[in-house]
């Protein structure tokens, strides 16, 4: 579970650009979600997208061992599901929004747009009740019956024959969202203590066994398949490998379109077509489009286990298609590029999302900021700069005077840091209407106080949010307002926010003060920059970005085309960086053969 989205842009768009260190994805949310289940959770289904999506951190039965974990490339393995203190303490809506939005101090993804609402709550269930043993269950139906269903029902529907004594109408507690804003321990309380006169008090007349089996009954009581609690779903089994046909001459085709409304392409353009056998052998050709944009390649081996890419120069920058896998029936594989006219007009930049955490290391404040730049035109954005040899600079960002950049890779880097120090510059271009998301972690001396002004480079419309770790810091501004505190992993903090309109040139404001309770010389728990410092290895950061796009983008099923197009886009690129000399031998040998590895087991299962 890994919330850095590494790598994809490679897949469309710009090849050739400079990889990207970390990034977090868009879908970063620290508010809950509102939806109620759209209909009572299927329990087989959530078992289904379980088995699918989370057994390789989560494990199989949900005890947090799974083969990320038992491998070592989870450092901080995930909660165990069967242990009832895991969720006793939480809702189901917890659980669903954890869903949702994903757990970034957990290196989670967000699963909001892979799974449907439905699906969601399936996963929110199954995984909630896997503390629950179905012998727990049944005690508590047989509890249920002799002290329950006269006022609620058998089934809970509230139509006990007891009802037409009370004078108040009773929930429908068979119905998903009844109780999902009701945790286990909220439930066992309530049957303790009664409500009143209501509900009479059963702490005296059930022990705590028996009033956890109640819990545990009704929660079965909204789900369909309930008798698949506390029963492990395999995953699905892979598919037989079959022998890949062998390639015959077929036929690439496609048009280059320029994308920016009222602008042609300027001239005839160089295209190359990219080749890459199931050996990751990579062939290349060259051919020269037409007036219209259309280019054709003949006699081209066309294989089922083969991809293709092509691109183009425009206006000195490289645009690429998608990865296309073959097709040996097909005859002729259609691959189109999209282009767009440059600019480098800043104003077509806005800035529509600022994310901010703030932690305090001994005598060194930690600030970790996500923002979230977007191109508003239907230009691609990238000035005429070129910096690092070969690349041009896009967002410009401004640190505070004195800050100490972390976790940026010297040899493959995304992001170059100007001489004076002032300014981190961007090299990955902006798309129209896109978001483009910047991660950044710096640090900062602190003796207790520090006034922090940010330069705006960009017009700010958005929101703007500050997570301040509670108990040794404080923040003072006159721009945002104090919010509820957040909790995230183990640490809480204290929350400021607003919707701002700034233009260009005005300054984000804001004073850090250390409290009267010292602070620790411990690094404390930074859930936003722990996603990439330390992770200084290439091929880790390669292997994370992979498992992300797999678990967030791409459930597997036996056609697993998106992760095999990303991993011969991955290589490819990796044997450019080689080539570069952007990254050693041994780095580059060690981690092409696991990529080569990964792509040889996906292709098997197709």
């Amino acid at each position: 579970m890994l919330c850095v989205a590494l790598f994809l842009a490679a897949c469309s768009g710009l090849a050739g650009e400079p990889p990207i260190v970390a990034t977090i994805p868009p879908a970063f949310s620290a508010s809950p979600t509102s939806g109620l289940p759209p209909e009572n959770p299927d329990l087989l289904q959530g078992a289904q997208i379980y088995a699918e999506n989370c057994t390789r951190c989560h494990g199989e039965a949900g005890r947090g061992d799974g083969q990320l974990v038992l491998s070592g490339q989870l450092d901080d393995p995930p909660l165990d599901f069967t242990d009832p203190a895991t969720s006793q303490g939480q809702t189901l809506m917890d659980w669903y929004s954890t869903i949702t939005n994903g757990r970034l101090e957990k290196l989670m993804p967000p699963w909001g747009d892979a799974l449907s609402e439905q699906e969601r709550w399936a996963a929110a269930y199954y995984t909630y009740t896997m503390a629950y043993q179905l012998e727990q269950v049944k005690l508590g139906q047989v509890v249920w019956d002799a002290n329950c269903a006269a006022c609620h029902g058998v089934s809970g529907e509230g139509d006990g024959p007891r009802t037409s004594e009370l004078n108040i109408p009773l929930s429908n507690l068979a119905a998903a969202e009844t109780l999902v804003n009701q945790s286990d321990d909220a439930l066992f309380e309530l049957i303790t203590r009664g409500q009143g006169d209501a509900m009479p008090a059963f702490g005296d007349t059930l022990d705590e066994p028996q009033r956890r089996q109640v819990v545990a009954y009704l929660r079965t009581l909204s789900l369909e398949n309930a008798d698949l609690i506390g029963q492990t779903v395999p995953a699905p089994a892979a598919t037989a490998e079959v022998e890949a046909a062998p390639s015959v001459p077929g036929r690439i085709s496609g048009q280059i379109t320029n994308g920016t409304a009222g602008s042609k392409l300027d001239s005839e353009l160089i295209v190359t077509l990219y080749v890459i056998d199931s050996q990751l052998n990579q062939q290349t050709r060259e051919t020269v489009s037409a007036s219209d944009g259309t280019f054709s390649f003949d006699d081209v081996p066309l294989a089922d286990n083969f991809a293709y890419r092509v691109t183009t120069s425009y206006q000195a920058r490289i645009f690429s298609s998608d990865m296309v896998r073959g097709d040996r029936t097909a005859g002729i594989l259609d691959i189109p590029i999209m282009v767009y006219d440059v600019t480098d007009d800043p104003s077509v930049i806005t800035i529509n999302d600022i994310t901010m955490q703030i932690s305090a290391i001994s005598d060194i404040l930690q600030i970790t900021a996500i923002i979230n730049f977007r191109n508003n035109s239907d230009h691609l954005f990238s000035q005429n700069e070129m910096i690092a040899g070969s690349h041009f600079a896009s967002i410009e960002i401004p640190v505070p005077p004195g800050a100490q950049i972390q976790g940026i890779a010297n040899e493959t880097q995304r992001y170059l840091l100007s001489e004076d120090g002032s300014t981190l510059m961007d090299m990955r271009p902006v798309y129209p209407g896109t978001d483009h998301i910047v991660h950044i972690t710096y640090t900062l001396p602190f003796d207790g106080q520090t006034d922090i002004e940010i330069p705006l480079q960009y017009a700010l419309s958005g929101s703007v949010q500050l997570l301040v770790q509670s108990g040794n810091l404080s923040i003072s501004t006159p721009q945002l307002m104090s919010q509820s505190p957040q909790t995230m992993g183990d640490s809480t903090f204290q929350s400021y926010g607003a919707d701002l309109s700034l233009p260009v040139g005005e300054k984000l404001r804001y004073s850090i003060m250390q409290t009267a309770q010292p602070i620790s010389p411990i690094a404390p728990n930074n859930a936003l920059s722990s996603i990439f410092i330390g992770l200084g290895s290439l091929a880790i950061l390669i292997a994370l970005g992979l498992y992300i796009y797999e678990q967030r983008f791409a459930r597997p099923t036996a056609n697993n085309q998106p992760i095999i197009d990303l991993l011969i886009e991955q290589i490819a690129e990796l044997d450019d960086m080689h080539q570069r000399k952007e990254i050693n031998t041994q780095a580059y040998q060690t981690q092409r053969k696991r990529l080569k590895e990964r792509l040889a087991s996906l292709m098997q299962k197709k």
